[in-house]
């Protein structure tokens, strides 16, 4: 994993998430459910109102040490939909 992910998606992405937990903010179900994955995971409830900080400060290199740690890039599949006819290959 070289290229990471780019600036404009990476801000697109962010702005998503900021908007999403908005309004998750204002919903009985979403503090129920981030109570108990703290409590469950023994993390401060206070982190909860991190969120916000937390995307904000989510870069294209902080995604691509995740990936680098976290996914073996010998064992993987690759699924395309709607693959290009010039892009098939035969097994």
């Amino acid at each position: 994993m070289t290229n990471g992910v780019t600036p404009a998606d990476l801000e697109k992405v962010k702005e998503q998430q900021i908007r999403k937990l908005e309004v998750d903010l204002k919903q009985n179900q979403y503090w129920m459910n981030s109570l108990y994955e703290a409590y469950y995971l023994g993390n401060p409830a206070t982190e909860i109102l991190n969120r916000e900080n937390q995307v904000r400060n989510l870069s294209s290199k902080i995604i691509q040490d995740a990936a680098k740690k976290y996914i073996d890039f010998s064992r993987y599949i690759r699924v395309v939909l709607k693959p290009d006819e010039k892009t098939l290959k035969p097994f």
